[in-house]
């Protein structure tokens, strides 16, 4: 299986959900333009990530693996 990075996942799960990155900024408190600029997310990011969006499996935005959200 190939592996992506947390911020291609990130973006995965905005465009499942129809949502802007934009929204992404506005939800999470993260900087504008924040996925633009990082390859990688820090611990911080990505807890600020989940506090937006608790059904979001955090395995899986840094694995790939598993499903994307829980419901």
């Amino acid at each position: 299986m190939m592996q992506t990075s947390a911020v291609a996942n990130i973006r995965i799960f905005l465009k499942s959900k129809n949502k802007s990155e934009y929204r992404f900024h506005k939800d999470t408190g993260l900087s504008k333009g924040y996925l633009s600029r990082v390859t990688s997310m820090t611990d911080i990011s990505l807890r600020m990530v989940h506090a937006a969006y608790p059904t979001l499996n955090m395995h899986w935005v840094v694995t790939g693996e598993g499903p994307m959200e829980f419901i």
